[in-house]
């Protein structure tokens, strides 16, 4: 997909029964007091049989991602999912689980090892991305197993930037290998001399998906050298729910910064080092 997906959920028929319906989706937010936005925020998870509620989630303001299936856990003949334009601007929610959510990021409960000083990292590459894309970081937590983000991107802005700021912005995502001046201003020179290049290059500094691959693809190559070993370092590809409105930022919020509280790590949000608190 493009950036996000949501469900759109269909008429009640043969692949889909109101007894074993389901939508799968992330258990981003808890329910909130708020009575106007208790249903669009409201976590979704696992069966339910009030197909006019997925309904009214798949069109609300704050949308999910998420597939629906049937009662044997098969996706759904019919059932359709919305691609978000990659030229639309938007707010989204985006979270990036280690491969078998194990603590890769924290101490490991098994060996002991400990990971912490790679939220330093996630969180330096984050400072460089945001800096580097038509983006703005609301929100964010770097957990030991998982990563949140609530990001504002705005796919137009590129465009007017020089074709002098969107090469100097590429090589400060990808460095020659070369760490010189030199190999630096010879790559752009490089860039600006191919204007093909050049185009393909202003629309990834307004996409989502490329925003999400140059933030987490450095830090799983990081890890492996560290470990000396190959492979996956993330579950795969993030998960992305549109945040419709400010008050759904606000709620972005209230879930986001206190992870670590509700996790146990630490006894107050403002004593957690790794995340926009």
């Amino acid at each position: 997909y493009l950036q996000a997906v949501v469900p759109v959920v269909p008429a009640p028929g043969p692949a889909l029964t109101l007894a074993g319906s389901a939508i799968h989706v992330p258990t981003y937010f808890p329910g909130t007091t708020d009575a106007d936005a208790a249903l669009p925020v409201a976590a979704v998870k696992g069966v339910t049989t009030d197909i006019g509620r997925l309904q009214m989630l798949s069109a609300a303001a704050f949308q999910v991602t998420g597939t629906v299936v049937d009662a044997e856990g098969r996706p759904v003949a019919g059932a359709m999912v919305r691609l978000v334009p990659a030229d639309a601007p938007g707010t989204y929610h985006c979270v990036q689980r280690c491969v078998r959510r194990a603590f890769l990021c924290g101490v490991d409960r098994y060996s002991g090892q400990d990971f912490e000083h790679r939220k330093a990292w996630v969180e330096q590459r984050l400072a460089l991305v945001a800096g580097c894309f038509a983006a703005a970081v609301h929100a964010y937590a770097v957990m030991s197993n998982h990563l949140h983000v609530v990001v504002h991107l705005d796919p137009g802005a590129p465009l007017t930037w020089t074709d002098s700021e969107v090469a100097e912005r590429w090589v400060r995502l990808y460095p020659p290998r070369e760490s010189s001046e030199a190999a630096r201003t010879a790559q752009i020179e490089r860039l600006l001399a191919n204007p093909e290049r050049l185009a393909v290059l202003r629309q990834r500094l307004g996409n989502l998906s490329w925003l999400m691959k140059c933030l987490v693809e450095p830090i799983a190559r990081r890890a492996n050298v560290e470990d000396g070993c190959k492979g996956r370092f993330w579950e795969g590809r993030f998960k992305a729910a549109i945040v419709g409105n400010d008050r759904y930022v606000l709620t972005c919020y209230r879930y986001i910064e206190p992870n670590p509280v509700r996790a146990g790590m630490v006894a107050s949000r403002a004593d957690y080092r790794w995340s926009s608190h």
